[in-house]
């Protein structure tokens, strides 16, 4: 083999140990994220209460050109009779609710506006998402030896 082909050799063997590298280390850090998502969300939940809530309201999101997500607007009472309202921090398109829909609303009682519909999407999306984009990551890394 000369030189020349040594050296092609040597620098697609370096690609390739870079790219797996760069692949593995995203895996890495967002496998972390999502493992820290799944944390909080569950810390989140072994402390929060349930209530019965009513979709009041959709807040409607218009992006760039037509571009419209909606989250919705709940309202539901506390055990003490104070009524509060929130809106999801789950947007979508088309609107995952409609107006009087009922649902189950998780709070916690020290910060109560701080709510969200008992629902996957509302409670387990970012972290799962999360967890296949680092497994695909991981995956590539994995296939690249």
């Amino acid at each position: 083999m000369s030189g020349a082909d040594e050296r092609a050799g040597g620098s697609a063997s370096a690609t390739l140990i870079l790219m797996r590298v760069v692949f593995w280390g995203t895996a890495v850090i967002v496998l972390g994220v999502a493992a820290i998502a799944t944390q909080r969300t569950r810390s989140w939940l072994a402390e929060a209460e349930r209530a019965p809530g009513l979709v009041v309201d959709l807040d409607v999101h218009r992006g760039s050109g037509n571009d419209v997500t909606y989250a919705p607007v709940v309202a539901f009472v506390r055990p003490d009779g104070r009524t509060v309202q929130f809106t999801s921090r789950t947007r979508s398109y088309p609107a995952p609710y409609t107006r009087g829909e009922a649902v189950t609303v998780l709070y916690r009682a020290a910060a109560p506006e701080d709510a969200a519909i008992e629902a996957f999407r509302s409670l387990w999306l970012g972290p799962t998402i999360c967890g296949v984009i680092g497994l695909v990551f991981l995956a590539f890394s994995l296939l690249l030896l």
